[in-house]
């Protein structure tokens, strides 16, 4: 069964209880990591300037302590391979519906499609 690493776990910490919960049920099903829970000013707008967010800080849902998004990849990561990307998603979403955890995935978002993240609708 996979499990998060150390790192991951602490990335994790950061995040919004009920994004922990999820996250932690997901794991048991699918190896994916934690890249990114809590985002400070410069990482945020350094997110921003690099086209990986719409927003500058303290705009964003990363820029909340505890973290109301989060940011994870597929393990191993190959960040070209988009279709694992939609598997994980799958896995996540499955869950946070059957917690009715009101949970939004970036990858179906119009603009700047971010398949990396989730978020909470709250």
């Amino acid at each position: 069964m996979p499990k998060f690493s150390n790192r991951s776990e602490q990335r994790l910490l950061e995040c919004h209880p009920l994004i922990q919960e999820v996250m932690n049920e997901a794991i048991k099903y699918v190896d994916f990591m934690i890249v990114c829970g809590y985002r400070g000013k410069e990482d945020q707008d350094r997110a921003y300037r690099e086209g990986k967010s719409n927003v500058t800080f303290p705009n964003s849902k990363h820029n909340n302590a505890p973290s109301l998004a989060v940011d994870i990849a597929p393990y191993p990561t190959l960040y070209s391979n988009e279709y694992e990307f939609w598997y994980v998603a799958g896995v996540i979403m499955s869950i946070a519906k059957q917690l009715q955890i009101p949970l939004r995935w970036g990858g179906r978002w119009k603009t700047l499609r971010d398949t990396p993240h989730f978020e909470l609708e709250i």
